[in-house]
């Protein structure tokens, strides 16, 4: 039998083939994706343009003139003068402490009161549903009827929180807004109140991603329920509180309507 005949490789030419890059086109499915987004978020994103960005960026003008209310006055640019007499002024800063009091003491108390209804509402308890149901009904209430309705519950004279005290025996004649000394203390009450289902249902949502089979396996072990909730359920939604704690500043717009309606 005769050997087979050696195959001869074609002789390389000594210049190496780049891979064929794919090019890549502009204006793809990517950007065309971006385009619809930006429609579809247009026609939100108009209103909170109109009446929040444009008023803010005006009102910041606003304080480097001498602009009076009223029609046909003409309006000077005077620098920083507004706000060298600003600093100056006792009334100022005595209005921006007990603003930044409330505001750090509506924050924190919200968002502790609201991780505690959000543990218990996580709970497999009965008419769970009902509980969940009336912890929204702030939320869907108008910011001057919530004002409106705590200013009648607080009322010296007939309001049913002085009733309450007065059947418990203790003192009902308690002016709750009219008196410096507990105004702040009983405005804080209803700031916290009427953030708290915003705060709530975005802590909850971080409670329900913890999956049902790690508090079975801590139950099988002996843990408690307070045991789980504070060792297992907690540090396993690092991401929620830290989105809770931002919560009551997006809400502050309902506690801040409360406060002047209030007062």
């Amino acid at each position: 039998m005769s050997a087979a005949a050696p195959v001869i490789a074609p002789p390389s030419s000594g210049v190496e083939r780049e891979p064929v890059r794919k090019r890549r086109h502009r204006g793809g499915p990517a950007a065309g994706g971006r385009r619809e987004a930006w429609l579809l978020v247009l026609p939100a994103l108009i209103p909170v343009v109109i009446f929040s960005v444009y008023p803010l960026v005006q009102g910041i003008l606003l304080g480097f003139t001498d602009a009076r209310a009223g029609l046909d006055i003409p309006v000077n640019f005077n620098g920083i003068d507004n706000y060298t007499k600003l600093a100056g002024n006792g009334l100022f800063w005595n209005s921006f402490g007990i603003g930044l009091l409330w505001a750090f003491s509506v924050t924190i108390l919200q968002f502790l009161a609201s991780l505690g209804l959000a543990l218990l509402l996580n709970l497999n308890l009965r008419f769970r549903w009902l509980a969940r149901t009336l912890a929204l009904v702030p939320w869907a209430m108008p910011p001057v009827i919530i004002a409106i309705m705590w200013r009648l519950m607080l009322n010296p004279s007939f309001g049913p929180v002085n009733e309450a005290l007065r059947a418990l025996g203790l003192p009902g004649d308690i002016n709750w807004l009219g008196d410096a000394s507990i105004a702040l203390p009983a405005v804080i009450v209803v700031g916290v109140w009427a953030g708290m289902p915003q705060t709530t249902i975005t802590l909850l949502a971080g409670l329900q991603t913890v999956p049902a089979e790690l508090h079975e396996a801590a139950a099988i072990d002996g843990a408690g329920t307070w045991r789980r909730e504070s060792v297992l359920t907690l540090p396993s939604h690092g991401s929620s509180p830290g989105t809770g704690a931002v919560a009551p500043r997006a809400c502050s717009r309902t506690s801040t309507a409360c406060l002047k309606t209030m007062t």
